[in-house]
């Protein structure tokens, strides 16, 4: 799939003819001044696979004398943000905004969320980090709540960019195995509360993969061969699990009807069944 993108004037267009590798709405500072609001929301790509198709020697650029890695790059008629390259990432960073078509490639996770403004409110689900994802942030970058933070991404491999301090575990998501897209989005959407973050196909006619979400709770629904086996099962930890009981039955899902049940382990557990045999348990201590 090829991507057109453009500024303002259209004096300046490129494409990118490479699937991307990561996506983020960064808060820093930089970011925000760039862009000129709350966050800026940028594409990875592999470096060789953006091309200036016209104006680029229309392109001007800016570095911050105190800035490591980030260099704001614009058009010189309209100011439009364009395209950045980091040849010692071999990355390429596209401003979303400036995409004349649909990457199909939402961002996936907030960054630098301790430097947004006092005025700004995260309302979707997305991981919140605070400073920059999987790197070390200097002293002064702290200081400034700013960093090269449009550059803290996977690179062109995937592997995880900037210094990172210790290997650590992080939330577990799990893929579960779905056949039908509007029997899913039914059940998990329309009857459990959950919202989509996000969706991909390769194309039309491919597989549809994406991301659902309640709260901390995260859930990936796959129709590709291998993701996952029919009647997989995943406990959730909840609280509130009388509220959400009462909200489920309000809704009057035709094809199940849940209960809550006491166990021996001193829980309270509330069981559905996805469309497909999947089984998810609510479980709240007793």
């Amino acid at each position: 799939m090829v991507l057109k993108g453009s500024c303002l004037c259209g004096g300046v267009r490129y494409e990118v003819t490479a699937p991307a590798v990561w996506s983020h709405h960064c808060h820093c500072s930089r970011c925000r001044k760039i862009s000129g609001g709350a966050f800026a929301s940028n594409l990875f790509v592999p470096l060789e696979a953006i091309r200036f198709e016209a104006g680029e020697d229309q392109l001007r650029s800016f570095k911050p004398p105190a800035a490591e890695r980030f260099t704001h790059v614009f058009c010189g008629t309209c100011g439009s943000t364009l395209p950045f390259r980091n040849e010692a990432r071999d990355l390429a960073g596209i401003p979303m905004g400036s995409l004349d078509d649909d990457p199909r490639f939402a961002p996936k996770a907030h960054i630098f969320v301790d430097s947004k403004p006092p005025w700004s409110t995260i309302c979707d689900a997305l991981p919140q980090h605070p400073e920059a994802l999987g790197s070390a942030v200097e002293p002064d970058d702290r200081a400034r709540g700013s960093s090269d933070a449009s550059l803290q991404a996977p690179d062109a491999s995937g592997s995880a960019a900037g210094r990172m301090r210790e290997m650590k575990l992080a939330r577990t998501t799990p893929i579960l195995r779905i056949f039908d897209e509007s029997k899913a989005r039914e059940f998990y959407v329309d009857f459990l509360g959950f919202s989509v973050d996000w969706e991909h196909r390769f194309s039309a006619e491919h597989p549809l993969y994406l991301q659902v979400s309640r709260g901390d709770c995260i859930v990936h629904l796959s129709e590709h061969h291998g993701d996952g086996s029919p009647g997989s099962a995943v406990l959730v930890e909840t609280e509130g699990i009388d509220d959400y009981h009462a909200e489920l039955e309000r809704r009057n899902y035709k094809y199940f009807k849940p209960g809550i049940a006491d166990t021996d382990w001193e829980t309270r557990i509330m069981t559905v069944l996805d469309p497909f045999g999947n089984r998810i348990t609510f479980s709240e201590p007793r």
